[in-house]
């Protein structure tokens, strides 16, 4: 097992909002001076609620797993998929946007607006799914706004 990265105090964020389920809430995506997403926060449930409790623990689990060396995109893209009925018991849609990508490409920094307009119906399965999904989208766009100051 790879060292957990310790967080310094005090980081860069980014806070986005969600939904799942027809309920909205915040994450919070916090990441280093180099680009390195290494932790997420959700708000906005409400307090005492068994989503609310789903959630924290999911923000929990996606942070020790960053901070243990997986990737964001790796992350995302091993969320389950959705089954797309309409083409048979079979055929199933991604569910969620990196698994659009195949391959390596899934690395690169990509516009995640057109990922999503290509994915269609696509999405996560469960809040974990959204919340992943979410870390990855603010990975991509550090990593393509950090290769734009570098280019």
């Amino acid at each position: 097992m790879s060292a957990r990265v310790i967080l310094p105090y005090r980081r860069m964020n980014k806070t986005i909002e969600l939904a799942h389920g027809g309920i909205r809430f915040s994450a919070t995506v916090g990441f280093l001076p180099d680009g390195e997403t290494l932790e997420v926060f959700a708000d906005g449930l409400r307090i005492g609620s068994d989503l609310a409790y789903a959630v924290d623990d999911a923000c929990v689990m996606i942070s020790l797993a960053l901070q243990y060396g997986c990737a964001p995109v790796d992350l995302w893209k091993s969320m389950a998929r959705v089954p797309n009925l309409s083409q048979g018991g079979d055929a199933c849609l991604p569910a969620s946007v990196p698994d659009l990508v195949q391959g390596d490409d899934a690395c690169l920094p990509v516009s995640v607006p057109d990922l999503v307009h290509a994915g269609g119906a696509c999405m996560p399965a469960s809040v974990l799914g959204v919340i992943a999904e979410a870390v990855a989208e603010v990975s991509i766009e550090i990593a393509a706004i950090r290769a734009g100051a570098v280019a």
